[in-house]
């Protein structure tokens, strides 16, 4: 199943390419969180994310995280880009991505050290939600993004796992993503530590808002 579309202003254009005053990423709408099947076109839709973003930052690549990243596996279908920088270029990175339309996440639940700027992309006749994650090459949330991902990639039982648990949640409607989150945090923070990357404290990977607990941050 695809993404479901949703609304953006201003209008994302198809596959980032746009006329010179409309921007390559429209405007993110945050909505309650529904489970639904992996879209096989996430990585393609990721790839294209990618190449835009390396058109204003070349130096640092982009990388494709999340569930959205792992085939087969059920979640939001937001595409989740992981972007490792160096401390000192965040604020530059920061700004060339705001420049192709993103936006900062609001209420921001990362400091300007550690952003998070979303928007929509549209590819095809669909269009996704984008959070990008711009992580300093240091943190040990580098490690957790890309080695739970991987995880995921390698293990059927662990994706199983984590699908059942993500549509139990939603399984009464659809949920607003603090409770999402907060739900999801007890076995992600287990799996993580099974897996050697939980920090000390650990972190919330992927923190929905600022009132989640910041001595437990360790989602998905």
């Amino acid at each position: 199943m695809h993404s479901v579309a949703v609304p953006t202003d201003p209008k994302p254009s198809d596959a980032g390419v746009t006329g010179a005053s409309t921007p390559p990423i429209g405007r993110y709408l945050p909505v309650p969180v529904q489970v639904h099947e992996a879209d096989p076109d996430a990585p393609e839709v990721a790839r294209c994310l990618i190449a835009l973003i390396a058109t204003r930052w070349p130096a640092t690549p982009a990388e494709h995280v999340g569930s959205s990243a792992v085939p087969g596996l059920a979640g939001k279908n937001i595409i989740d880009l992981l972007l490792a920088a160096e401390p000192a270029d965040i604020s530059a990175i920061t700004q060339a991505l705001l420049e192709l339309g993103f936006q900062p996440q609001v209420p921001a639940a990362f400091p300007a050290t550690r952003p998070m700027l979303w928007g929509a992309f549209r590819h095809g006749l669909t269009t996704y939600r984008v959070h990008v994650h711009i992580v300093p090459t240091d943190s040990p949330e580098v490690a957790a993004m890309r080695g739970f991902r991987d995880a995921l990639r390698a293990d059927p039982v662990l994706r199983r796992r984590y699908a059942a648990l993500k549509r139990a949640i939603v399984e009464s409607g659809p949920v607003d993503p603090v409770t999402f989150t907060k739900a999801k945090h007890d076995w992600i923070a287990a799996t993580l530590a099974q897996l050697g990357l939980a920090g000390h404290p650990p972190r919330r990977l992927y923190q929905d808002d600022l009132s989640l607990d910041r001595s437990h941050r360790l989602a998905s």
